[in-house]
């Protein structure tokens, strides 16, 4: 049998012809595989949202603020950023309720439970301020606010107005990184059934700040360290109302959860209450 033999020549024409071939049909796939990447969908990043108060959180239980009897508004602030890099990136609406039995409140000024507030804009850090007025000794307020925005958030407080009833009262500021010491402040109402000598029993590990005239003679270092003490005060509140701050500065020894005890005439007890 006679063997067919080809030349170098129709050698090459065939291989070119195959990779012209081979070529062509590479080229398909690559021109396929470049237009799904043109028509695929980036990945999407949601928009930043943030809804933010200075006194409404969004943690359970909702925050309870207890303020004297003589209280008769609060204000707070509703944001739209948690800091300065933090900003919301949509529009948003606020919408405030508040539910309570008192008749006589206002929002802002308007005698309404809600309120809306619209075109808070979006990417500038814009604190939204609200006040509630018309308070009245006895009632609780109980607010909410939701922020709406493509995306919804709601935080919560309840803020309780003590009853009426020749008021008493204390607050104790414990120490901070700018302001190191405590601060007791004492205050009553126009009620002059609570006028006369305050007596205030002092934790261990507090040096009275001399500087104050009342706290001038108080002297609590004993055996190397500060025990605990008291003290009178016949003049801060001989008339109603009165008040008057007393500052502690702060040594190792001290307990914050060691309480202060304030008394008057030995009749009446200070009744603790948060200051918002």
């Amino acid at each position: 049998m006679k063997r067919l033999r080809l030349s170098k020549n129709t050698w090459l024409s065939i291989a070119v012809v195959l990779l012209l071939g081979l070529a062509l049909a590479t080229g398909g796939v690559l021109a396929k595989y470049a237009q799904t990447l043109k028509n695929k969908t980036a990945p999407f990043r949601a928009k930043g949202f943030y809804f933010e108060s200075d006194y409404l959180k969004d943690t359970t239980p909702t925050p309870v603020y207890k303020l004297n009897s003589n209280t008769e508004s609060v204000s707070f602030l509703l944001r739209n950023y948690e800091n300065s890099y933090r900003v919301s990136e949509v529009d948003c609406t606020y919408t405030v309720t508040v539910t309570t039995s008192d008749p006589s409140f206002t929002i802002d000024g308007a005698a309404v439970s809600t309120k809306t507030y619209e075109n808070i804009p979006k990417s500038v850090a814009t604190d939204t301020p609200v006040t509630l007025g018309g308070l009245s000794a006895g009632y609780s307020y109980q607010v909410t606010a939701t922020s709406q925005g493509g995306y919804v958030k709601t935080l919560s407080a309840t803020f309780e107005i003590e009853e009426a009833k020749g008021g008493f009262y204390m607050n104790v500021q414990q120490p901070t990184a700018s302001e190191p010491y405590v601060v007791l402040k004492v205050w009553t109402d126009h009620s002059e059934s609570v006028t006369g000598t305050v007596t205030i029993s002092v934790p261990a590990g507090l040096i009275p700040d001399e500087r104050d005239p009342i706290l001038e003679g108080v002297d609590n270092y004993q055996g190397g360290s500060y025990v605990a003490t008291s003290f009178a005060d016949a003049t801060s509140f001989v008339t109603a109302p009165g008040e008057h701050k007393y500052i502690f500065f702060i040594t190792a020894q001290y307990d914050p959860s060691q309480p202060f005890t304030v008394t008057m005439e030995g009749e009446h007890t200070a009744a603790h209450v948060d200051l918002p």
